[in-house]
């Protein structure tokens, strides 16, 4: 496997791309986002935080039980700590501790017994487990790597620069947790084009099921069922008024069914979703003007949710009809990104610029939110 000799400057929208270990069909939620409370300051709440400088990163199998990835402040070599929860965060545990790089650090759990810790970096590293954390071994990557995403703790997909210059890359799927890489084609030369500068990146589910957009002069997204041996692009509907190209971005819903978004060269954003596999695509609008497609999450195929300051709403049929449900109760100035675990349960990180990072949860779809404890570091 060729490895490039020094990676090139990341992208922003690259830098978050390369924090994903997981996909929508694992995580349960197909994006997060973050925003400003703005609307009906609520009373002072205590806020267990993690100070400014600790990078965190969460997983939940369940409302009680989860686990917490606490990075220290950046140094020439830093340390990393994995904390376990059995009790919804009223306590955490310390399991596991290991010096790092510099990079980009995450952790996903599929189920109460096998997780794994990414450590994206030169090298990069995978740290997986098969009994809840109590026991982790090593497994040792490209340096070039810049996203892998598993479904679960056998099969994923990694993604290599193909060259120092960043333009073009490598996909590898893996069938034995990152032991051994096969490598596989991209979709189509003219899908990739743009793929550093936009850090698309493949959306995988179990049977060697995969999806990724791509940039091109209709709207059109890409799928694989045999682990990437070959692939099939599939044209979205034309939006009504065309420009020349457009940009496309998938993600997989839980249980099946697949959100793409196209963006225009004018910037304008267009929803489409299908539960067929593609063979039918249903326009999708925004619940109100202030919700964007990056806002959704998914419980599964046809309940979603969409949160912003003032206003929380819910669909039953897939996004085509949205009812809403008041606005969640939010600590006032504070930003918070949720993820969902079941059909009412998520937990969202709370930030605040120079103060740090905190931790709150929902057990009814996100009306009301309680503040919770945090790993010590």
């Amino acid at each position: 496997m060729p490895v490039p000799s020094s990676w090139p400057e990341l992208t922003p929208r690259a830098l978050r791309a390369v924090s994903l270990i997981g996909v929508a069909v694992v995580a349960v939620g197909v994006g997060s986002f973050a925003f400003m409370n703005e609307a009906r300051p609520q009373p002072a709440e205590p806020v267990h935080v993690l100070g400014p400088g600790y990078d965190v990163d969460y997983s939940f199998v369940s409302p009680s039980t989860g686990w917490a990835l606490v990075t220290e402040p950046w140094s020439a070599t830093s340390r990393f700590s994995v904390y376990q929860t059995t009790d919804g965060s009223h306590h955490w545990l310390r399991q596991f501790s290991a010096s790092m790089q510099s990079g980009v650090a995450s952790v996903h759990f599929f189920d109460r017994s096998q997780g794994m810790v990414s450590i994206l970096s030169s090298p990069s590293l995978i740290y997986e487990t098969e009994d809840g954390g109590a026991q982790w071994d090593l497994i040792t990557l490209p340096t070039n790597v810049v996203t892998v995403v598993f479904s679960d703790a056998s099969h994923g997909w990694m993604e290599t620069w193909l060259s120092s210059s960043g333009v073009g890359f490598r996909l590898y799927s893996t069938s034995d947790g990152g032991r051994s890489w096969v490598e596989r084609r991209w979709p189509a030369a003219a899908a990739w084009g743009v793929r550093a500068r936009y850090g698309a990146e493949v959306q995988y589910r179990d049977g060697g099921e995969g999806w990724v957009g791509g940039n091109s002069s209709r709207p059109t997204v890409y799928f694989t069922h045999d682990d990437g041996v070959s692939w099939q692009g599939l044209r979205l509907p034309a939006p009504a008024h065309t420009t020349p190209s457009y940009t496309t971005e998938v993600s997989l819903l839980p249980g099946g069914g697949v959100l793409a978004v196209v963006i225009d060269v004018r910037g304008d954003v267009h929803g489409f979703v299908t539960l067929d596999g593609g063979q039918t695509w249903l326009s999708l609008d925004q619940p109100a003007p202030s919700i964007h497609f990056s806002d959704f999450l998914f419980a599964d195929a046809r309940h979603w949710w969409a949160m912003r300051p003032g206003g929380l709403y819910r669909t039953d049929d897939g996004g085509l009809t949205w009812s809403t449900a008041g606005a969640p109760n939010l600590v006032e100035s504070w930003d918070y990104e949720p993820h969902v675990i079941d059909a009412t349960h998520a937990w969202a990180v709370m930030s605040k610029a120079q103060v740090g990072t905190g931790l709150a949860m929902t057990g009814d779809e996100g009306k009301t939110w309680r503040t919770v404890n945090v790993p010590r570091a």
